[in-house]
Parts: C-alpha cells; structure tokens; sequence
C-alpha cells in the first residue's frame, strides 16, 4: 500500500484530476515497462520489427489508459 500511493503521486495528471485508479497504475506501469523494452532493443541488438511490437504495445497501453481516464473523468462530472 505504501509503495502503490508512492506511485500514485507520480502520476500528475491523475493526481491532480483526483482519478488515478489502481487499473490506471497498472496501465501506466505497463506503459513505462513497454518503453524500456523498446529502448532496450534499440540500444541493443536493434531488430526494427520486435522494436516495432514493443512501440505499438506501449501505444495501446496509452490509449487504454486515455480511454479509461475519459469515462473516469466523465463519469465523475455526470455524479
């Protein structure tokens, strides 16, 4: 529990909109991980196309994480 309110302050926008969920952490966890791995095989052995799989996970991994922050955010202006 601490660690998790730890990574919930990191997350400014969310903080901020007072809407940072436990999925949103995880989605944004995900986020950076995905983007590790394709800094990873960039600076390594640089295979365009497992880059490529990486940089479109992480994207979706956004876009999940924007989808859900609008229904958050609207649900939360409709009640």
């Amino acid at each position: 529990p601490a660690q998790l309110d730890r990574i919930r302050k990191d997350l400014p926008l969310l903080l901020f909109t007072g809407q940072a969920t436990i999925a949103q952490t995880t989605l944004a966890c995900l986020y950076v991980a995905f983007r590790v791995l394709h800094s990873w095989e960039h600076a390594g052995i640089n295979r365009v196309m497992v880059r490529f799989r990486w940089y479109l996970m992480s994207c979706a991994v956004l876009l999940a994480m924007w989808l859900g922050f609008a229904i958050d955010f609207t649900r939360a202006a409709l009640f």
